[in-house]
């Protein structure tokens, strides 16, 4: 009965505990831009040729991949 504890108590830890980490998609980010009719910001990154826009709440998620070759954004 108590090693049945011991292993639903670190189940439960390693679920709570990865809940809490959010992803972060940024790699090498090299320049930002705030899309104000969006309410998020869009970020490339050197490291994985992506843009990843942040919403007002910080999720992250990838909105373009492998653009390679920008230096800066630009409205």
């Amino acid at each position: 009965m108590h090693s049945k504890f011991i292993i639903i108590f670190f189940i439960f830890i390693f679920f709570y505990s990865s809940n809490l980490v959010s992803q972060n998609l940024l790699n090498l980010p090299e320049s930002v831009e705030y899309d104000p009719f969006n309410n998020r910001y869009l970020i490339s990154n050197w490291g994985t040729g992506d843009i990843v826009q942040i919403d007002s709440l910080g999720n992250q998620s990838i909105w373009l991949e492998n653009v390679q070759g920008f230096a800066g954004l630009h409205r």
